[in-house]
């Protein structure tokens, strides 16, 4: 219940250290991997957050190595995706684009559609950072038309934000952008 409820609710609400004070360490001493393992990514994720990549970036390899020993497929998915946005906010797109693409590989294999849109949009903004505009747009409207389709409220709501922040008009901008590209299209 901690990792599901309590620590994504702290998170939106930005009580970074408390999690890593108070919570978060408690539930990385767990003797279940799976909880273990996520802790670990939450505490990563957290220490991204206040640009504490040194510890974020070992959190993250610990939870790497534990869903890769359990065969969680989808924490290890998560985690490299949560990686990814290490080395982007350090300026090596090349590796987080890296990291992504195998992320988004296994999302794909699992079917994991909210991984997807997640993947997608951190996608765009690489490729968008690396004037990468045509490769930027397909991952958001692959994001978009996903996000549409499992009614993704977080990305739908972030993309609506970058379609303004891009001069267009919120969601429709997708929406149009959608009826344009071919399906699948990166």
């Amino acid at each position: 219940m901690a990792l599901a409820v309590i620590v994504p609710h702290f998170d939106r609400r930005g009580l970074y250290h408390t999690l890593l004070k108070e919570w978060l360490p408690v539930l990385r001493e767990s003797q279940e991997q799976a909880l273990k393992g996520n802790a670990f990514n939450w505490s990563g994720t957290v220490s991204t957050h206040i640009g504490d990549y040194e510890n974020a970036m070992t959190y993250l390899q610990q939870s790497l190595a534990i869903s890769r020993d359990i065969g969680d497929r989808a924490m290890e998915g998560a985690t490299l995706n949560n990686i990814s946005q290490i080395y982007q906010y350090q300026g090596d797109y090349a590796t987080a684009l890296d990291y992504l693409q195998q992320a988004l590989a296994i999302c794909r294999a699992l079917g994991d559609r909210a991984g997807l849109c997640v993947t997608l949009f951190n996608m765009g903004h690489i490729h968008y950072i690396n004037e990468g505009s045509q490769q930027a747009i397909a991952s958001w409207v692959e994001a978009y038309r996903i996000a549409r389709e499992i009614g993704y409220a977080e990305i739908l709501n972030a993309l609506d934000n970058l379609a303004k922040r891009l001069g267009g008009p919120g969601l429709k901008y997708w929406e149009m952008l959608s009826r344009q590209l071919p399906a699948g299209e990166e």
